[in-house]
């Protein structure tokens, strides 16, 4: 799945996506900012990126940190991509 593909998705305002990328999930734009919001509080990336003619944000976190993140119940899905 592209960067563009993952940025398009990330709109959807009833689906939360966690992308795993190697040993870390990362989620992004609009997904990054209800997550900050919602669960818990990281640091954003941001970076230009081409395919999307836009700025991208970003929050990643190791896959060891899933059990202890407190998903609260949420009025949408997460779904985590493997």
């Amino acid at each position: 799945m592209t960067i563009a593909e993952k940025v398009t998705q990330s709109a959807n305002s009833t689906l939360f996506t966690l992308y795993k990328e190697g040993l870390f999930y990362k989620c992004y734009n609009e997904d990054a900012m209800l997550f900050l919001q919602k669960v818990k509080e990281y640091k954003v990336s941001s970076k230009y990126v081409k395919a999307t003619v836009s700025k991208v944000y970003s929050i990643g976190f190791p896959t060891s940190e899933v059990d202890k993140v407190k998903f609260k119940t949420f009025s949408f899905q997460v779904f985590f991509v493997i």
